[in-house]
């Protein structure tokens, strides 16, 4: 399977910055340490030999990511539930370092730098296409099984990433009006989802998956928000407030921010400038 073919999924997306924490995490980290020899060109058919390869991609896998982002957050999540050992490596996305620069072409996380065999590396951008990187390389599939179903979680989690737009949308609104429209787009967003999630724990029922993973890291910015005002975003949505609360005692879910996230997302939240910002200084 060519590498490259993970492109086309890139026409579908088009998404946000981002960011959060669990293994070695390395702020910052030097040119030398990090970039050493990097490949962003396709690569090429490898047949058998290639099977072999990847089946060692997990032991030199390093996650280039930001303590905020809930891309980032998607990824770990996935290299979580499936027991790959990796390195995170934090950068400061209001200082690009340049070795990050030169790496990253959108300029975002996540990227994963994958180690090859033959002693080059290669980094993969965008969160969807790591994420299904590891679902073709490492165990523990995250997608179900039938195209259909695994068609309509893909649909699923791009509704998520729409959903994290409009979380923007709300904690950047210049007044009060804005703030509203914001909010009541949030409710009829997750008035969609009280539609389809299932009765429970997860998306699906009792499997865990990768759209699981989109959804944890868009519902973690309401634990903030709820600590701002009284919303009422899921007053009327009693499956997606037991969905919300599955994912936010999932270990892999919980595990994947730093235990500081919480102040930083407020501190973040304050720097905006924004109606909501005045709020948290007046409650």
């Amino acid at each position: 399977m060519l590498v490259c073919s993970f492109a086309k999924l890139l026409c579908e997306i088009a998404r946000i910055y981002c960011g959060s924490a669990q293994g070695n995490l390395l702020p910052n980290a030097s040119l030398e340490t990090v970039m050493e020899t990097i490949d962003l060109s396709p690569t090429p058919a490898s047949g058998a030999s290639g099977v072999a390869e990847t089946a060692a991609f997990g032991s030199n896998l390093d996650l280039v990511s930001h303590h905020l982002c809930p891309y980032v957050q998607r990824a770990v999540i996935a290299l979580t539930e499936k027991g790959v050992p990796h390195r995170r490596i934090d950068v400061d996305l209001a200082d690009k370092p340049d070795w990050f620069r030169a790496i990253s072409p959108l300029g975002k996380v996540p990227l994963l730098r994958v180690k090859r065999g033959s002693g080059r590396e290669a980094i993969l951008f965008e969160s969807a296409v790591i994420c299904e990187f590891l679902e073709d390389t490492q165990p523990e599939p995250l997608h179900p099984e039938d195209p259909l179903a695994r068609a309509q979680h893909r649909a699923w989690i791009e509704f998520a990433s729409a959903t994290l737009n409009d979380v923007g949308g709300f904690y950047n609104a210049p007044d009060a009006a804005a703030l509203e429209a914001k909010r009541v787009r949030l409710v009829e967003r997750f008035a969609w989802l009280e539609r389809h999630v299932s009765d429970g724990p997860y998306f699906s029922g009792a499997r865990f998956s990768l759209v699981d993973a989109a959804f944890g890291p868009l519902f973690r910015y309401f634990d903030t928000f709820e600590r701002i005002g009284a919303f009422g975003f899921f007053a009327d949505l009693p499956r997606v407030r037991a969905y919300r609360e599955a994912l936010s005692a999932r270990a892999s879910v919980r595990d994947a921010v730093a235990e500081d996230y919480p102040d930083r997302l407020m501190a973040f939240l304050k720097k905006r400038g924004s109606y909501l910002s005045d709020q948290i200084f007046t409650a």
